[in-house]
């Protein structure tokens, strides 16, 4: 599906989502903004949307999900904005052009628990009639995991919670 789409938004060289994620298998999915330095056109070895990547946001979801005890293979991460954005944050229309492609990937996740929205892009970008007759999925949002907003104390706690919520969701989920 990611070479789908970037063939259709004119970015052929997207970041594919790490193989040690859960893939299709998933239970929890992590949306956040869009790809950013992995996305960049000029770069034509593959990449991954991984929680191994060199970069603030990925290691602070590592290590929440590593203090929460939730397994890279429960999770796939997923960008709001799929492919490279013109801003800092996605636009009105960047939102727009993306909107399809959310719902192809929750119609790939049948065994999705939990989605955690990470900052105010991806919140913004999600809409809640997408999990339609999809019962016990939980929907939480927190705060983007990268700097420089992680770095306030009220975004880490707000990120530092919502993973937390989710792992409390899963294993719920997992008890019943």
């Amino acid at each position: 599906m990611i070479k789908e789409i970037g063939l259709d938004v004119g970015s052929p060289n997207l970041p594919l989502n790490d193989p040690l994620f859960g893939g299709i298998n998933a239970e929890l999915l992590f949306v956040m903004k869009a790809p950013e330095a992995d996305a960049d056109p000029r770069l034509t070895n593959t990449r991954f949307l991984s929680l191994d990547n060199d970069d603030d946001g990925a290691a602070n979801i590592f290590d929440a999900c590593r203090r929460n005890d939730i397994a890279r293979s429960r999770c796939v991460a997923w960008n709001i904005c799929p492919f490279p954005i013109d801003g800092k944050n996605p636009s009105p229309s960047e939102l727009r052009r993306a909107a399809p492609y959310t719902p192809r990937v929750l119609s790939l996740l049948p065994n999705l628990k939990v989605v955690v929205l990470h900052g105010g892009p991806a919140q913004d970008g999600w809409d809640h009639r997408l999990l339609g007759r999809r019962n016990g999925v939980k929907v939480i949002t927190g705060a983007s995991p990268s700097p420089p907003g992680i770095n306030r104390q009220t975004n880490r706690s707000s990120f530092e919670r919502a993973i937390r919520d989710g792992a409390t969701h899963l294993s719920r989920a997992t008890d019943i």
